[in-house]
């Protein structure tokens, strides 16, 4: 679709961005116009027109270890369904809508952007701040933006910490009062620690334990309401 798309987005659709990409691809899927298909064989092979096999050779090497840096798992399916990459394409498809997205989608929480850049509209207070005073987010937290890998995350991390750093100095003279009693308040925050140390032992593997859940069960639950009632199995 992407003449459609041209109509919405314009010339950035020559250069599409991730999202961009990422939000064409469930259009089709919704369209009933899928499996979508990575071509990395044609890509190759258009780079191969002007290369050396030696050439070629070093290629490959080097895109598959970037690809897989990505997506380790993508070499299982590769070799389950024995494929050649570089000969052929490979199915793919963004996991949106997610508990987490594919760092550039349908997933996180807005926030207010940058006031040196973008449109006034999308900046309405400190940078990376949600729509609740005083709470901040980044990296997959903040919905819509692709630029989420590990050293996106890492310096949108830093803006973060400076901007909540901000915050606290621009507001140090306020007093917070909580409708709970502080020690109320203390009991909730501990109590994951002091049922970890009370029932750890309760079993001969401390991660399978009917007396709580840590937080990887946690995330796992959540992925599958999402694969069940949301997005299915991205």
């Amino acid at each position: 679709n992407k003449e459609e798309s041209r109509k919405l987005y314009g010339k950035y659709v020559d250069t599409m961005g991730t999202c961009m990409r990422n939000h064409m691809m469930m259009i089709d899927m919704k369209a009933g116009k899928g499996p979508i298909k990575i071509h990395t064989d044609v890509a190759l092979q258009k780079l191969a027109e002007t290369m050396s096999k030696k050439e070629i050779k070093h290629l490959e090497a080097e895109a598959w270890e970037d690809f897989l840096d990505m997506t380790i798992t993508q070499a299982g399916v590769w070799a389950a369904n024995n494929m050649e990459p570089e000969k052929v394409p490979s199915e793919l498809m963004p996991s949106e809508p997610y508990l987490l997205g594919s760092h550039a989608g349908c997933a996180g929480l807005w926030t207010s952007g940058p006031g040196d850049f973008g449109p006034e509209e999308w900046h309405w207070g400190y940078n990376r701040m949600t729509t609740i005073n005083g709470l901040f987010t980044a990296g997959d937290g903040v919905g819509a933006s692709g630029h989420k890998f590990s050293s996106g995350s890492h310096t949108e991390g830093r803006i973060t910490g400076k901007m909540m750093t901000a915050y606290c100095m621009d507001h140090k003279d306020e007093s917070v009062e909580f409708a709970e009693n502080p020690e109320d308040l203390a009991k909730e925050i501990f109590m994951p620690m002091e049922t970890w140390g009370k029932f750890s032992g309760y079993t001969t593997d401390p991660n399978i334990n009917p007396h709580y859940i840590r937080p990887a069960m946690l995330q796992q639950r959540l992925q599958k309401i999402m694969d069940e009632y949301v997005g299915g199995v991205g």
